[in-house]
């Protein structure tokens, strides 16, 4: 039995990558979101791929600051868990694009890049993995 959210959120990736259509995919991840946080809690690390799937299709949207909200708690979800890594650089790369040319994107990317959970330039951008 999958979690309440899974087919929205499919519906939000499949518009996103068919007709480029960020707003209704916003709509169907933003319907996972409520769904899945209702049924397992705020705290629970598979929200993150709702998170992910909102940030996304804010990016799409050129929703910078929307986006850089929900992929920072994504973020912090994936970091707090023992998650894929291919995720969680997923989202970090997702972070840096919301933030833009910054020297903490930088450091994002390069760890994403790296494959590693934290990098020393990360804690010099006061990064504090939330």
């Amino acid at each position: 039995h999958e979690p309440p959210g899974v087919v929205e959120r499919r519906l939000g990736v499949v518009d996103r990558a068919r007709a480029d259509d960020h707003q209704q995919a916003l709509a169907y991840c933003q319907r996972a979101l409520t769904l899945d946080q209702a049924s397992s809690g705020p705290d629970d690390p598979d929200l993150a791929y709702d998170l992910v799937c909102v940030g996304e299709a804010r990016l799409g949207l050129d929703d910078r600051a929307g986006a850089q909200l929900v992929l920072e708690r994504a973020l912090a979800l994936r970091e707090a868990s023992s998650g894929d890594a291919g995720e969680l650089a997923r989202t970090r790369f997702d972070v840096a694009r919301a933030l833009g040319p910054t020297a903490r994107a930088r450091a994002l990317a390069t760890a994403a890049t790296m494959g590693q959970v934290a990098l020393p330039e990360l804690k010099r951008y006061n990064y504090s993995g939330a």
